[in-house]
This record gives structure tokens, C-alpha cells and sequence, in this order.
């Protein structure tokens, strides 16, 4: 997927913010990277679906329809000042479908403390504020 993130994150980043407009790669990365390649590599190996760890909810709701089938509606998630449903937004109603988002009806101090109890460091780690695209946190690079 380096080439992927590389061709439709990086160079779409570059390309935006070379023309004078703020790109959020955040978006994209979602959108073209976790959602579209990801979620298809998924689906063809056979799984039905893929988890993230966004704090955002979905929410079945009636679809109206005689046969009471539901849609799936993207919600904001349970904790304001962890939301990320702003970034999902692009999502349509096909890959709301096949996603989850397991963390979107907690808080993070409930994560960090589920985490403590089953032993797991990173329940002390510092919240991640390294942006994406930096040397440090981009594969291969730095």
C-alpha cells in the first residue's frame, strides 16, 4: 500500500497545498487508503468487513423500505473531544456497510483504563499527534 498512500495521499497533499488550498490527507488517507484499497483487499481475501479505530459511531436506521431493512448512518462518537467523524464523512453508504468502529461509543480515559486492566503499555502512551505525512511517521522515510 506505500505506493498507494504515496501516489493518492502524499502527492495529492503536495499537489493541493502547491495550488493554494489546505488538503486535510487525513480525509484522503481514509477515503483512498483504509477505505477504498484496504476495505477491497479485504473483501477479497474473504472477510466481511474492516474495524478501525476512529471515534465515530455508526448508527442502523430505518430505510424506510416494506421489507424494515436499515441503512447505515454515520453519528459523531460519544466522546466530543475525540471525534473523528469529520473524516469519514467521505464514506458512502457501500463501505458504511462493511465498516466498524468499535471505539466511537466510549471515551478515551475508558479505553486507556480497558487497556490497563489487560496489561497493555500503551495505555500510558502519550495521545499520537505525529502528523501522517512527517518523515517520522511515514514508512521508509526519515
Amino acid at each position: 500500500m506505500a505506493e498507494r498512500f504515496k501516489q493518492d495521499v502524499m502527492e495529492d497533499f503536495i499537489a493541493e497545498y502547491e495550488a493554494g488550498r489546505t488538503p486535510n490527507p487525513c480525509l484522503r488517507c481514509n477515503e483512498k487508503i483504509k477505505f477504498a484499497a484496504l476495505l477491497d483487499k479485504a473483501l477479497a481475501l474473504g472477510f466481511d468487513a474492516v474495524a478501525t479505530g476512529h471515534y465515530a459511531q455508526i448508527v442502523e436506521v430505518p430505510d424506510g423500505q416494506a421489507d424494515g431493512g436499515v441503512r447505515r448512518e454515520l453519528h459523531r462518537a460519544v466522546d466530543d473531544a475525540k471525534d473523528q467523524s469529520y473524516v469519514l464523512g467521505v464514506l458512502d453508504s457501500d463501505q458504511l456497510a462493511k465498516s466498524f468502529f468499535p471505539l466511537g461509543d466510549t471515551t478515551k480515559p475508558e479505553i486507556r483504563k480497558e487497556a490497563a486492566g489487560r496489561g497493555f503499555s500503551v495505555a500510558k502512551s502519550p495521545t499520537a499527534t505525529t502528523f501522517a505525512l512527517s518523515p517520522m511517521a511515514t514508512p521508509g522515510h526519515g
